[in-house]
């Protein structure tokens, strides 16, 4: 592939929502170019930003300096050394976000900061507490600031890590990527991911040797410095997804400085750090399964997709991808996208479909029947391409403190202690790997990316992760059908830290916030407020269908009406269900 330019001055953007590994060469968007026009030399027009606060504006400084932003919150740029072996050499400059405590700092109740991270790797900590800071200030209480940031190498936190020149090129580059890899597609797939391999050469070159210092042992000396930049010794922490290894790794470093910690949607740490993340699917099933089940006890009038029984939806399903496997469907939506929706398109938004059922399900279902009438128009617009734009901007900023996939790699690769070789490598564990699981045409590439990354010196933290013994007893949280963070890997993980406790969600989805649980809601407030573990077994159900019916908002209401009741939930169960019926993930894609 050639590279490209934009003309100095103009940012060209193909805004993505990356819940993905990229393109597919199949997927096409008409581009809506907003022209607002570029000022002239000489000119008097004025070229307006629309963003609506602006990183670039809080100037870095080495203490926390909060200033007001988005509203609700206050943000600061923090410096941090980008090598914690040289602190007073080159800098890192930490974005953060705070939702503060209505509590004074002098009170008696006020407890500090929780920092959260929404996993990834390459989650955007600002993004989630913008989108969901008010829920969690429900869930924890009053007496926190709810603070998050994003991690070194991604979004606003600088340097950001970069493998291309321009926006342009990342999204050109993007366009040769597969989502899922059909098995004849696979040395067409590694080659073009060995095209990373000189440009990230490059950029690190311009940017003077900093991707390896973007890591999650750095990342999690990061967060010890922000909590003592704090005034405080240990850490409250909640991380969720990838999350859960920035939180092990921490509390593998740093036994004796946890003060609470809560981590859910436990990854196992042994597959992340050896690249493989063979373990993740083990649960899959089960989630696809609830779909199915859900559908039918959903009856006709719950479920558009509805079936005489789960097995039936379920071939039915299949005989979904056999028809567009053969015969794609070439859609355009009233936005001016269009394309086409085949095999891979189905295939990956059924899989992301997983991670949210409240917020999913009962949509993919109508989609789902409106394709098996021959309307692609509703799967199309659930997936990524749909949400394709095009903008020109003459803010020069306007994209450089945004989210891009390059920090996902640059963290998952710096960290991995292992990876293919070379292609017949590959094809040897994929093939293993693919007589597995089902689903391995959506997931085996996390292997294959890594392959091209640079292979620099790697004296950071890679594994095991344990301890002994904690300053203050770890939870770990697990649903009983996590499509990507089985419960197998949670009590693994849990088991090798002293006095720690697992509590089990029975739910499907990534992630406990994926399902409305008063009783798990309550478990982590008393956790991080009292410092109370739940009993050793306890499982906590949920407290709304996935498939609304007639019946099941009587339900709801009651179950609504019964929390207002309580002072202690008030306003818990509205919360819950504003999060888990978000139909866009609360969770960073686990490496998607």
């Amino acid at each position: 592939m050639g590279r490209f330019f934009a003309p100095l001055g103009v940012a060209l953007a193909l805004t993505l929502l990356f819940m993905g590994g990229g393109w597919s060469g199949n997927y096409f968007s008409s581009f809506d170019l907003e022209s607002t026009p570029l000022e002239q030399p000489g000119s008097s027009q004025q070229c307006n930003s629309t963003r609506d606060f602006k990183w670039e504006e809080i100037e870095p400084k080495s203490e926390l300096a909060w200033v007001d932003c988005f509203e609700l919150f206050t943000c600061a740029r923090l410096e941090v050394p980008l090598n914690y072996s040289d602190p007073e050499g080159a800098k890192a400059i930490i974005a953060l976000i705070r939702l503060a405590s209505p509590l004074e700092p002098s009170s008696p109740d006020y407890a500090g900061p929780i920092l959260y991270n929404p996993g990834g790797p390459g989650g955007s900590g600002v993004d989630f507490l913008r989108g969901f800071g008010p829920q969690m200030r429900v869930i924890v209480g009053p007496t926190f600031d709810l603070v998050s940031f994003d991690p070194r190498g991604v979004a606003a936190t600088q340097p950001r890590a970069n493998f291309f020149t321009t926006e342009v090129e990342r999204q050109l580059w993007m366009t040769g990527t597969k989502n899922a890899i059909p098995e004849s597609q696979i040395p067409g797939s590694w080659a073009h991911y060995q095209l990373l391999s000189p440009l990230i050469e490059e950029q690190n070159r311009a940017g003077n040797d900093y991707l390896k210092h973007i890591n999650t042992e750095n990342t999690a000396r990061d967060m010890l410095y922000i909590t003592e930049k704090y005034g405080y010794e240990k850490l409250k922490y909640m991380g969720y997804s990838y999350g859960t290894i920035l939180g092990s790794t921490f509390a593998s470093l740093f036994p004796d400085k946890i003060e609470r910690m809560i981590i859910d949607g436990v990854m196992d740490a042994d597959t992340y750090y050896d690249a493989t993340w063979n373990k993740n699917l083990l649960d899959i099933e089960a989630t696809m399964q609830s779909f199915f089940d859900g559908c039918y006890a959903a009856e006709p009038t719950g479920c558009p997709f509805w079936m005489p029984s789960p097995t039936l939806i379920k071939e039915e399903l299949d005989r979904l991808y056999s028809s567009v496997r053969e015969a794609p469907i070439p859609v355009r939506l009233s936005s001016g996208s269009y394309g086409v929706v085949d095999y891979e398109l189905l295939r990956v938004v059924v899989f992301r479909a997983l991670y949210k059922p409240w917020g999913t399900f009962p949509k993919l279902a109508q989609a789902l029947q409106d394709l098996k009438n021959g309307d692609g128009t509703t799967i199309f617009a659930m997936s990524d391409y749909a949400q394709t734009q095009v903008t020109c901007s003459c803010d020069a900023n306007q994209y450089t403190f945004t989210s891009v996939l390059d920090a996902s790699n640059a963290i998952a690769c710096n960290d991995a202690f292992n990876v293919a070789p070379n292609l017949d490598a590959f094809l040897t564990f994929s093939k293993k790997f693919r007589e597995l699981y089902p689903w391995a045409d959506t997931w085996d590439r996390h292997f294959m990316q890594c392959a091209a990354y640079p292979g620099y010196e790697k004296t950071h933290f890679q594994r095991p992760v344990g301890a002994t013994n904690t300053s203050f007893p770890i939870l770990f949280i697990s649903n009983t059908a996590d499509p990507v963070t089985p419960l197998l890997s949670a009590k693994k993980i849990q088991k090798r830290f002293g006095s720690s406790a697992l509590l089990t969600q029975n739910s499907p989805g990534h992630c406990s916030l994926s399902a409305p649980s008063i009783c798990t809601a309550k478990i982590v407030r008393e956790y991080m407020t009292e410092g109370k573990l739940p009993e050793e077994g306890t499982v906590c159900q949920v407290d709304s269908p996935i498939f609304p019916s007639f019946f099941d908002s009587m339900r709801l209401e009651e179950l609504q009406q019964r929390a207002y009741r309580e002072e202690m939930d008030k306003g818990l169960l509205d919360a819950l269900l504003k999060i888990s019926q978000q139909p866009k993930s609360v969770i960073g894609y686990l490496g998607i």
